[in-house]
């Protein structure tokens, strides 16, 4: 049972530095903040338990923890931001992604 907590951790910090690292999903910053965290989380429940260090678990599952609570509270700023009138669309577009302007007279 060891052996599978450790793969399947392995997987999930796996795919989320997949996630962060993936130019296609623009989070921000807090919620990729968030995201490193837990994937370092992860990554250490895996290797403690592959390894069968349990004495140090807590401390990987604290960084799980706190991780999540930054997405979330990175999550909860961009959705009350999301209409605000001071955003624009292109503040989501890509740096390499040419902008039009368009001017009105």
């Amino acid at each position: 049972m060891d052996v599978l907590n450790g793969i399947v951790t392995g997987a999930i910090a796996i795919g989320l530095a997949w996630l962060v690292m993936t130019p296609r999903y623009r989070e921000g910053l807090l919620i990729k903040l968030g995201l490193v965290c837990m994937a370092i989380g992860f990554a250490g429940v895996s290797y403690m338990s592959l390894s069968s260090m349990w004495w140090a678990v807590p401390r990987a599952l604290a960084a799980i923890h706190v991780g999540l609570v930054v997405v979330v509270v990175g999550y909860y700023r961009r959705c009350r931001r999301a209409g605000h009138p001071l955003r624009r669309s292109t503040d989501f577009g890509g740096l390499d992604e040419g902008v039009r302007h368009e001017h009105r007279r």
